[in-house]
């Protein structure tokens, strides 16, 4: 059963792509869910940190919602809390630089992110990364969606996801509605993905 089981994770992992590192784990969460301060400055530009979400909405469950982490922001030290109400529909994408599916992918969230034009919102979670390659990476590929830094991968272990990217697409309350295993193979699928699961049209 435990071969069977390790030979299961083996294949998850090579169906979404790049499989968590554990080299961050200096940068492990607090017990209160907030994330440790970076081991690394912020060198980026603030502009492109998120927008803090609301309050968490009544009537969305607690396990309906991401979790109750906070995470400072790549190229700031803003902080967000994730289990609250964005606002907008989210696409919610869990990445790092050395992850090669996850660099191929980054343009077509780029492309997205532009045409959304607000409609609905991108927000990158680095895990398993340093700031300093994540930094370097988003500043090379012209990323303007904003991303918050997740060195630990608590949330991808919170909500057992199992390799990168994967993505995992909110609504205005912060319900988790759907979620995306793997890359998006072309911007075609993001936008059908967002259309049917998050109501919204993007063209």
């Amino acid at each position: 059963m435990r071969k069977l089981l390790i030979a299961l994770g083996c294949a998850l992992v090579a169906v979404t792509g790049c499989a968590p590192s554990t080299a961050n784990s200096a940068d492990e969460p607090t017990p209160s869910g907030t994330a440790a301060a970076p081991s690394e400055p912020a060198t980026g530009d603030p502009s492109l940190c998120p927008a803090e979400f609301g309050a968490p909405d009544s009537s969305v469950a607690a396990d309906k919602r991401l979790p109750d982490v906070t995470l400072v922001c790549l190229t700031a030290d803003k902080k967000l809390k994730l289990n609250g109400a964005p606002g907008v529909p989210t696409v919610v994408n869990f990445w790092a630089a050395w992850c090669a599916p996850c660099r191929t992918e980054m343009p077509i969230l780029e492309q997205f992110y532009t045409a959304a034009a607000g409609k609905v919102q991108v927000l990158g979670v680095v895990t398993s990364d340093t700031r300093s390659a994540a930094t370097s990476f988003v500043a090379d590929e012209s990323v303007t969606f904003p991303n918050v830094l997740d060195t630990s991968g608590q949330v991808v272990k919170k909500t057992g996801l199992m390799g990168l990217p994967n993505s995992i697409l909110i609504d205005a309350k912060g319900k988790i509605v759907a979620t995306h295993v793997g890359p998006f193979k072309d911007a075609a699928e993001l936008r059908e993905t967002v259309k049917k699961d998050l109501g919204v049209d993007v063209q």
